[in-house]
């Protein structure tokens, strides 16, 4: 078998450690008909996709969601149902199918015992997601698989995990992993259907070592495209620092080149000012020269002296 490489995944990233497991599971199981509850940007949906695609498996994916949010997973804008549509519209639009509505309005699509591979991932408390199994349970095959995000999670009001406990009480055949936030896998039926839904401890521990790992190098690759999305927008902050740095040094220099001009017209302002100082100077002097003589001077004489200078 081929190693599958996703061709989308986004924060936020919980599901990525499992998507090796999604991709084995989907060549594993080759479902008729695959169900998605709550799929947010669809990391976990669009590799069942992706996979069915690539391995060429007859099958109807179905994607089941508000894309409004919720408590848990936030309330977030049009923009991520968009990103949704857009990409599965491009790539798995022959058999994949988005369903914009709530999980007991979906629930009706499906006849009883239809479904292969049923993902619940939608409110994760204990009433919401116990209301989910029990109301999808009928939709799916005896043999098929359901899959139940976050069981280990035990914070605030998650309650998968209490969901959990009490199933593998009740269901013969269960997987978990504990990595990304738990996966919890479950075969409705007694009977065993799935070679690899072993009650052997050991082989069971052996799958789950080899998909921990698996998943382990996928959180590594999103948490490296997280760190490398960070540095692209500080890259991208400093060209525009740079930009903005450009254009301050060039209003800079075109102040210092007014500044230099106007220091040039002073210069000459100067000389002109000194010039016109000197010759204020002259002028006094000849002035208190005449007031001099004026004073020593009968007018005759004065006369005759103003007519040699025009002389």
């Amino acid at each position: 078998m081929k190693k599958i490489e996703p061709i989308s995944f986004k924060s936020p990233y919980p599901w990525v450690g499992h998507l090796p497991f999604a991709a084995w599971l989907m060549k594993e199981v080759k479902p008729k008909i695959f169900v998605e509850l709550g799929t947010h940007y669809g990391n976990s949906y669009f590799m069942f996709c992706q996979t069915a695609q690539e391995e060429s498996i007859d099958v109807k994916c179905y994607a089941v969601d508000t894309w409004q949010g919720e408590e848990h997973a936030g309330h977030y804008s049009e923009d991520v149902y968009d990103y949704v549509e857009r990409h599965n519209q491009n790539n798995y639009k022959n058999f994949s199918k988005l369903l914009r509505m709530t999980f007991d309005e979906a629930v009706d699509e499906f006849e009883n015992e239809s479904i292969d591979i049923l993902h619940i991932d939608g409110l994760h408390t204990y009433e919401a997601v116990k209301h989910d199994f029990e109301t999808w349970l009928p939709k799916v095959k005896p043999s098929g698989i359901i899959l139940f995000h976050d069981i280990n999670v035990k914070r605030d009001d998650f309650g998968v995990w209490r969901l959990w406990e009490e199933l593998k009480a009740d269901y013969k055949f269960t997987l978990e992993f504990s990595h990304s936030n738990g996966l919890g896998v479950l075969q409705p039926s007694n009977i065993k259907t799935q070679d690899w839904l072993s009650e052997n401890k050991k082989d069971q521990a052996e799958l789950i070592s080899f998909f921990e790992r698996s998943g382990e190098l996928f959180e590594l690759r999103a948490k490296l495209n997280e760190k490398s999305q960070e540095v692209n927008e500080h890259i991208i902050d400093i060209y525009a620092y740079q930009e903005r740095l450009r254009l301050k040094e060039a209003e800079i220099k075109a102040y210092i080149e007014d500044i230099y001009a106007y220091k040039d017209k002073l210069l000459k302002l100067q000389v002109e000012n000194s010039h016109l100082d000197q010759l204020l100077i002259d002028a006094r002097k000849m002035i208190a020269t005449l007031e001099s003589e004026l004073k020593s001077t009968s007018i005759k004489s004065i006369i005759k002296k103003i007519f040699q200078i025009k002389k």
